[in-house]
């Protein structure tokens, strides 16, 4: 029944990481990990396969810009690699998937070869077990494309980068800008990179507004399509958009570093919470115990005390 129950969440997860949720998609993912870590499966929901699922969906997760934390990503996709081969070998279509991401952590941690490497490998397993036209397909070309534009290949950047809209349109069924705006947001970086600014500018606009209709005006996502839009604005001279969009940019960023600052001191304000309870107890364990001596106890009181103490001014400054 666990084993089935993680499963779930872990598409559950991937719906809520899907539509910009990654807060949520996270505390569901790690509910799944945990449950696939203890479960007994049957059939091919297997402990371990799930587990690899569960694992490369949280370590796809740690390399969205609102939630970055790219070497536990990286350690999470590693370990969901090596599960994966050991189970089910690897030329698989989760096997690719997880390279796929670990190609887009390198890419994060600006280590271009290896990140080359990784997805040239996965495109070569897609090319050989996948139809001809498939959304892990045109997520592999996007990342890739990336990457070529990062080396300084920007007319193979951009074929890829070309190739990986065109597919997810026809996998699609058709043009829906939800679907293509993030290949769209390096497509037009890579026009701005190779000259072309004019159809940057076109790109670009068209990123923000769809950005702005699928997360909110005040979402990390928008905040980068802002930025993006600055440098395309700079480069056609139109200072003063340009410095609006500098303007947005810097808000967004604002409001995502203090949202951050207010959870990390709301966690650590709860952990010394938990350390003032466990040091109060060890109080009265001492106060009750007939065996230690009056000087012993004294001594004990003391330094028990000193952590109160500390804990107690931590919480103070925390509340301030």
């Amino acid at each position: 029944k666990s084993v089935l129950q993680a499963a779930v969440l872990t598409l559950l997860g991937r719906g809520y990481q899907a539509i910009g949720l990654c807060d949520v998609a996270e505390s569901v993912l790690a509910t799944a990990l945990q449950l696939s870590r203890k479960a007994v499966g049957y059939g091919y929901f297997t402990p371990r396969r799930v587990q690899s699922q569960v694992l490369t969906g949280l370590g796809r997760l740690y390399l969205e810009p609102s939630i970055l934390n790219v070497d536990k990503a990286m350690e999470l996709l590693e370990e969901s690699l090596d599960i994966r081969i050991d189970v089910d070998g690897y030329h698989t279509q989760c096997t690719a998937l997880t390279l796929t991401a670990l190609g887009r952590g390198h890419l994060v941690k600006q280590e271009l070869d290896l990140a080359k490497l990784k997805l040239t490998e996965a495109l070569s397993v897609q090319q050989q077990i996948l139809p001809s036209d498939h959304s892990d397909t045109s997520i592999t070309l996007h990342i890739l494309g990336n990457v070529e534009c990062h080396l300084g290949n920007l007319p193979k950047g951009m074929c890829l980068l070309q190739e990986s809209k065109a597919m997810k349109e026809r996998v699609m069924g058709g043009v829906s800008p939800e679907l293509t705006m993030f290949v769209e947001t390096d497509l037009g970086n890579a026009l701005l990179k190779s000259g072309q600014v004019t159809e940057a500018l076109d790109v670009l606009l068209k990123v923000l507004k769809t950005k702005q209709d699928h997360f909110g005006d005040n979402h990390i996502e928008v905040g980068i399509a802002y930025g993006c839009l600055n440098d395309a604005c700079t480069a056609a001279g139109d200072t003063q958009k340009a410095a609006e969009c500098l303007i947005h940019y810097g808000h967004i960023m604002q409001k995502q570093k203090e949202t951050r600052i207010f959870e990390a001191v709301n966690e650590k304000k709860s952990l010394a919470q938990d350390h003032l309870v466990v040091q109060i107890r060890k109080f009265q364990t001492i106060a009750c115990c007939p065996k230690l001596s009056r000087t012993r106890k004294f001594v004990l009181f003391a330094a028990v005390g000193g952590v109160v103490l500390v804990l107690l001014l931590c919480l103070f400054l925390y509340w301030l």
